[in-house]
C-alpha cells in the first residue's frame, strides 16, 4: 500500500472516531431542557403574571403562588431545603416545556387553595416529559382543585424519576398523553392517602416502576385504549388498604397484591365494541 493512500485512510478513520465520540457524548450529557433558571425570585407572595419567562425558587419555604404564567416555575433549591407552592387560582402553560418543575431540594409539596381552580400544562418535547416534574420527592394535596394537562409528545401529566409522589387530599385531575401519574426508576412509590383523583391517560392512568399503595380517598383511573397500556400498571404490585379505586383499561389487567387490606373485583372482558361503561368528563 502507498504511504499517501495509508495517511488517507488513516485521516478517514480518526476523522470518524473523533465524530463518533462528539456524538455519543452529546447524546449522553446533552440536557434538552428549554428551562431557564436564571430568573431567581425570592418573594415568598409571587404572582406570575409579574413575569414573562421561567420563574425560579431557590430557598426552602412557603411561597404562595397567584396568576398566569406562559413559562415554567422552577423549584431548584438546595439539598436540605423543603419548598411547598400554595397554588390560588393559578394557571401555568409551558408551550416548550413541563409547566412546574422541581429539579433540586429535599421535597417539593404542591398545595392548593382551598376552593381554588390551578391549571398546569405543558408542550413541546423535553428531559422534564411531564406537566408536573420533579426529581425530588413530590406531594399533592390541598382543598381546591389541580387540573393537569400533559401534552408533550410522549408526556405525562404528574411524573418523577426514582422519587415518591404521594397525595393526601384535594382534588387532582389528570389528562396526557402517556402515562397519567408515573413514577420512573425502581426506588420511587405512588401513595394516595386522600382527595379525589381523576385520571384519563393515553398511556397506563397510574404507571410506578416500583410500587403503588391506595390508603384512602377516590381515584377514577382509565388507561388507554391502545394495546401494551393499562389502568394501573407496576413492576413490584399495588395495594389497596382503602378508599374507592375505579381503574379501567384495555390491556394487561393488574390484580391488587395479596396483603391488600380491603376486598377488590377484577373483571377482564373481551369483545366489547362499545366501552361505555368507564367513561366520564374528566374537566367541567
Amino acid at each position: 500500500m502507498k504511504r499517501e493512500t495509508f495517511n488517507r485512510i488513516l485521516f478517514i478513520a480518526l476523522f470518524l472516531v473523533v465524530v463518533i465520540g462528539i456524538t455519543i457524548f452529546i447524546f449522553l450529557f446533552k440536557n434538552d431542557s428549554n428551562i431557564d433558571d436564571s430568573n431567581v425570585v425570592e418573594d415568598t407572595s409571587i404572582n406570575l403574571s409579574d413575569y414573562t419567562k421561567d420563574v425560579t425558587i431557590k430557598k426552602g419555604g412557603t411561597y404562595v403562588i397567584t396568576g398566569s404564567l406562559d413559562n415554567a416555575l422552577v423549584v431548584k433549591a438546595s439539598n436540605d431545603d423543603e419548598v411547598t407552592l400554595i397554588l390560588d387560582n393559578v394557571n401555568i402553560k409551558n408551550d416548550d416545556d413541563a409547566g412546574i418543575v422541581g429539579i433540586s431540594g429535599k421535597s417539593l409539596t404542591i398545595k392548593s387553595k382551598k376552593d381554588s381552580i390551578n391549571v398546569v400544562s405543558d408542550g413541546g418535547e423535553s428531559s422534564y416529559d411531564a406537566a408536573i416534574y420533579s426529581d425530588i420527592p413530590l406531594t399533592l394535596e390541598g382543598e381546591g382543585t389541580i387540573r393537569v394537562s400533559g401534552n408533550q409528545k410522549d408526556g405525562e401529566g404528574i411524573a418523577t424519576k426514582n422519587k415518591d409522589i404521594t397525595i393526601n387530599s384535594g382534588i387532582i385531575e389528570v389528562k396526557s398523553e402517556d402515562d397519567g401519574i408515573n413514577v420512573g426508576g425502581e426506588d420511587g412509590a405512588i401513595t394516595i392517602n386522600g382527595g379525589t383523583i381523576y385520571v384519563n391517560a393515553n398511556g397506563d392512568g397510574i404507571d410506578s416502576n416500583g410500587s403503588i399503595v391506595f390508603n384512602g380517598g377516590r381515584s377514577f383511573i382509565m388507561g388507554s385504549d391502545r394495546g401494551g397500556n393499562s389502568a394501573i400498571d407496576t413492576d413490584k404490585g399495588y395495594t389497596i388498604n382503602g378508599g374507592v379505586v375505579v381503574a379501567c383499561g384495555s390491556d394487561m389487567v393488574e390484580a391488587p397484591v395479596d396483603g391488600s387490606n380491603q376486598y377488590s373485583l377484577v373483571l377482564s372482558m373481551h369483545n366489547i365494541s362499545n366501552n361505555i361503561i368507564c367513561r366520564w368528563k374528566l374537566f367541567r
